[in-house]
């Protein structure tokens, strides 16, 4: 990657004021370069001043009614340039699309394996610039491509049937970064994730590695015996301390460790 930067990000508890001060109305940070790392430290504030409060804008969904607007489980979600919602109801599964103000468009895909089907969806949903629709499917080793009216146009292969509910990545070329193991035959607590660049025509690019630091967070694990070989979920501790990341559009990684909740 020609831009490649690791922004690491380490979130500091705001401090209490003394003698009746008011909190900063921003925040307050300090900033480290070292090579091609930018440190940014925050030392107290917030970017939403003292108080900040969740508005809802639109609802989607209800106990009872009719079927398009029923969820078993939401695996992912994204929102299209016009404002249109597109998530992807895992338990079916299917893809619907919604106006901005929640009014049922349309579903798209069906369960299946063949084109235009999609059999194990994960937390992969991603829209490019031209319109079109990308749903991750490791079930079927591959992400379904579909046009911005719904139709199927291609199928891309990717490596293994790695579920996450990690997003699939988009830069703004298009250029789309779905996650991976680099090692897939390690023991879980040994796993190396990676992530491998997709070229708007489906072809696969780079493997990049996400920053790490050694950070050993609390897990919770569970194995499950299926046939001759293992099924094996591991997931954080809520509210505990861990090492995070995520891939900035501009093509750069920005990487932390977080406080206690």
């Amino acid at each position: 990657m020609s831009r490649r930067r690791d922004l690491l990000l380490f979130c500091a508890a705001l401090s209490a004021c003394s003698g009746g001060e008011p909190a900063p109305a921003g925040p307050q940070v300090t900033r480290t370069t070292r090579g091609d790392t930018t440190v940014v430290r925050t030392e107290a504030g917030s970017v939403w001043g003292v108080e900040a409060t969740l508005v809802p804008e639109v609802s989607i969904g209800e106990m009872e009614g009719n079927l398009e607007y029923l969820f078993g489980r939401i695996s992912s979600l994204a929102v299209a340039a016009d404002g249109t919602i597109y998530l992807v109801e895992a338990q079916v599964p299917e893809l619907r699309a919604y106006g901005s103000d929640g009014r049922y468009l349309g579903t798209v895909g069906r369960p299946g394996e063949g084109p235009g089907e999609i059999k194990g969806p994960d937390g992969g949903l991603a829209i490019l610039s031209d319109g079109r629709i990308l749903v991750r499917d490791p079930a079927n080793g591959r992400i379904q491509v579909y046009g911005a009216d719904g139709a199927p146009l291609a199928t891309w292969s990717i490596r293994g049937s790695f579920n996450t509910s990690n997003p699939l990545f988009r830069d703004r070329q298009d250029n789309v970064y779905t996650q991976i193991l680099l090692d897939s035959q390690a023991d879980v607590r040994d796993w190396v994730l990676g992530l491998v660049r997709i070229g708007p025509d489906g072809v696969p690019g780079d493997t990049l590695r996400p920053p790490r630091t050694g950070y050993q967070g609390a897990f919770l694990e569970a194995r499950r015996q299926v046939g001759e070989g293992q099924s094996v979920s591991r997931n954080g501790v809520p509210f505990a301390p861990s090492e995070m990341w995520t891939f900035h559009p501009d093509g750069y990684f920005i990487h932390g460790i977080s406080e206690s909740y």
